[in-house]
């Protein structure tokens, strides 16, 4: 599924019932759409979303560990 995504739209050309050539421009995904941009922002809000929690965590700890020190 990862190599369709990159592969560029393709032009199919058929002959429909009355002999004329139609051109179809098919797309594996749909690059310049509303869903790519969905995708990219869900993807780029979960990895902030990640690091946040693993920066609070870290400075979480750090606090605990000096209370603890005599």
């Amino acid at each position: 599924m990862a190599n369709r995504i990159l592969e560029r739209p393709r032009i199919e050309c058929f002959v429909n019932n009355q002999n004329e050539i139609t051109i179809m421009y098919t797309q594996y995904a749909k690059k310049n759409g509303l869903t790519w941009k969905k995708r990219t922002w869900a993807i780029i809000g979960v990895s902030v979303a990640v690091m946040l929690l693993l920066v609070v965590s870290i400075v979480y700890w750090l606090i605990i560990r000096t209370k603890r020190d005599p």
